[in-house]
């Protein structure tokens, strides 16, 4: 369909080869399975750089200060698709 597209409004068309890490396909889906899987260190491998979530720092109940781990707790959003 592209190809088409492309004769018929002036844009070219390359086909190339699926990215491979480790003999696996690397796709959007599977880092994303991983990294709900857990599996973040393998997510960062396919991705070939750190995973990381960004988002409003928000008040929680304290837990963590109270066992000498503070945390930051990140506002949840809604994930498209879901």
């Amino acid at each position: 369909m592209l190809e088409e597209f492309g004769g018929r409004f002036g844009f070219s068309t390359e086909l190339i080869s699926p990215v491979k890490v480790r003999g696996e396909r690397v796709s959007s889906s599977l880092v994303r399975e991983l990294v709900e899987a857990g599996e973040v260190a393998r997510a960062c491998r396919f991705l070939s750089r750190p995973f990381y979530v960004e988002g409003p720092v928000v008040k929680g109940q304290g837990i963590g200060s109270k066992q000498t781990v503070p945390t930051l707790n990140l506002e949840a959003k809604p994930v498209s698709g879901a």
